[in-house]
Formats: structure tokens, C-alpha cells, sequence
């Protein structure tokens, strides 16, 4: 409640339009909470995590991830690490399933791009997009990103019975010509798989969404291409954008779902924003389901199309990077 508050919040200086938002860490007390001092730490780690998460979100430290939390703090200089990616073509892709809990079909695959280092490990994207989102390198990753996903269209199997690809585009990507452009003359090119191309679009990122960017999304859609509200609440800034943007489904926002059981208010608000997303037309999606009771409740309020850990986690899908895969297949 405290995110949607601060997130309502807009400044206006000197003719200009600001949007304000918060990163929250919160950490749980429990029997490794030796001290003010650990849990102060936590606290802090989880505040790491939810800007490296891509800011204005809320992230939770607890005995399963308090590691990798505390890894993040500590984490390498980025910026030398993604531009090394980017020039020597370390960038792979991983996917993560959508599955509908009755019938057990995977529904759709999400894409994830991973950086592979000198010794073999893969980081995850929360780890490096607010970086590259400073270094102004969110465009080149997302171009690579949609080209390889055209790959994976034409040679991996899984798409073989038109399954969709999604695909969760960074805010400054919208606001790249050269992307936009480069993502229309691409499904052009290949229209005879753009039905399987879905873009994901954060409900944030639509608050102020330009004429010309809506135009651009409009024309993806009208090519044959999907969109996906991402982080979907229900909120008014972002209801107000949806004759604008013509959507074909919504990811209900984790943060509703990982409180669902714990909080009457977060259960009427998810309550809410799945009835808003029917009765608009919406395919509604839990992502972020991280446990068999959240699964059970979703499913009572009426969603079964579900993605988390608790369904399938994301799978390293090559061992070799996409721009070499087509040559081998």
C-alpha cells in the first residue's frame, strides 16, 4: 500500500511531469536474527534486491534467499561485465513456462536473457537490468533478446504447435526508435510466426505512455503480435492507458499474490484486479507462485493459467548462445 501511494505521487517542476517510486526491503525475524545489527543487514540486502529487481517493487529476505541477497550487496562491477557480454556474445536465453493447473498444458514460454562469466556460471537478469538500464544498454539487450526468440520460433521444438513466446521489454526499450522500428520491420519479416511473439509491458510503464509509443505497440498487435499488461493491479493509472494500449492478457503483480494467504486486503485487491481483467477481456496470469497453497487459491478465485517456482522454474534452454543455434539445428 505504501509502493501504490508513493507510486500515485506526481511532480510537476518547471513545466516537466516526474513520477516518484520506492524500493522496499523487509526481512523476517527468526532464529538467524542473532542481533539488531543481522537484521539491520538483511534489511538492507533486501533493499539491494529490490532495486536490482528493476526498482519500485517489494522484495523479502528470509532463510531461502538471504545468500543470494547479501551476494547482490557484494556483487561485481556490472558495467564491465555486461559490456564484455554484449561484445563477445555471452548472452543466452532461459525460458520459464506458463501452465494452466487443470489441464497441465504449458500455455506460453517466458524468455530470460542470462549472462554467462569466464568460468561458466549464468547470472540472472535481476541481477544485472538496473545496471544496464543505467549504462543505457536495456535497448541492445532487448533487440538481442527478440531476435534470438525469433530463432528459438523457427528452431526448437517446444514452438513446433504454435506456442507463444513472451517477451518483458524494459521502459527504456519503449522508448527506443531503434528498437521499435527494429521489432516491426522484424515481425514484418517474419509474419509467419508473429501470432507467437507476445511483448510484456509493465502496467507502470503505460502511465505515461507517448502517443507515438502507444501507436508502435498498436501496430505490433495489428501485425499479428500479443501484449501482455506485466505486474497487472487493477490501478486507475493504469485502467486509464487501456483505450490506448489494445491488450490481449495481464500477470497479475506478485506482490498481491505473495500476501494472498497473509493479508484480507491483498486477497480483495488480487480479487478485484482478476475480476477488472475478465471483464475487460483479459486472459488473466498469476505469476511469482511460489507454493501449492497460493495455487489452491488462485485457482478458487478463478485463475489457472499460473508461473513461478511452485509451477516450473526457469530452464537454461542452450548450451551454446542463439546466434549459433540456428547453424547447428
Amino acid at each position: 500500500r505504501l509502493r501504490d501511494a508513493i507510486q500515485s505521487i506526481e511532480v510537476v517542476w518547471e513545466g516537466t511531469h516526474h513520477q516518484v517510486s520506492a524500493s522496499f526491503g523487509l526481512t523476517t525475524l527468526d532464529a538467524d536474527s542473532v542481533s539488531v545489527t543481522n537484521v539491520m543487514r538483511d534489511a538492507d540486502a533486501a533493499c539491494y534486491l529490490a532495486k536490482e529487481s528493476g526498482r519500485n517493487c517489494v522484495r523479502t529476505i528470509d532463510v531461502s534467499n538471504r545468500d543470494q541477497a547479501r551476494g547482490i550487496k557484494k556483487s561485481p562491477n556490472w558495467s564491465s561485465k555486461l559490456r564484455a557480454a554484449v561484445a563477445e556474445e555471452n548472452l543466452f536465453l532461459a525460458l520459464q513456462p506458463v501452465i494452466n493447473q487443470h489441464t497441465r498444458v504449458t500455455t506460453q514460454q517466458e524468455a530470460f536473457i542470462r549472462i554467462r562469466d569466464e568460468d561458466g556460471n549464468y547470472s540472472e537478469a535481476h541481477l544485472f537490468i538496473a545496471a544496464a538500464e543505467k549504462l543505457g544498454l536495456m535497448g541492445v539487450l532487448d533487440q538481442w533478446m527478440f531476435d534470438s526468440a525469433i530463432e528459438l520460433l523457427y528452431n526448437d521444438l517446444r514452438f513446433s504447435n504454435e506456442l507463444c513466446i513472451s517477451l518483458n521489454l524494459s521502459r527504456f526499450s519503449l522508448c527506443d526508435e531503434n528498437f521499435r522500428v527494429h521489432a516491426i520491420e522484424s515481425l514484418k519479416k517474419h509474419s509467419d510466426i508473429s501470432h507467437q511473439i507476445c511483448l510484456e509491458i509493465n502496467e507502470s510503464a503505460l502511465r505515461n505512455i507517448e502517443p507515438e509509443t502507444a501507436s508502435i505497440l498498436n501496430e505490433f498487435r495489428s501485425l499479428g503480435g500479443k501484449l501482455t499488461i506485466d505486474d497487472f493491479s487493477g490501478s486507475l493509472f493504469g485502467l486509464r492507458q487501456l483505450d490506448q494500449i489494445k491488450a490481449d492478457m495481464v500477470k497479475l503483480d506478485p506482490a498481491l499474490i505473495e500476501h494472498l494467504n497473509k493479508s484480507h486486503a491483498s486477497k480483495e485487491l488480487l480479487t478485484t484486479a482478476i475480476s477488472l481483467a475478465h471483464r475487460c477481456g483479459f486472459r488473466a496470469i498469476a505469476k511469482g507462485v511460489v507454493n501449492t497453497t497460493q495455487i489452491s487459491e488462485l485457482l478458487e478465485l478463478g485463475v489457472s493459467d499460473m508461473q513461478g517456482y511452485a509451477v516450473q522454474r526457469p530452464v537454461n534452454v542452450l548450451s551454446q548462445s542463439v546466434a549459433n543455434l540456428k547453424q547447428s539445428a
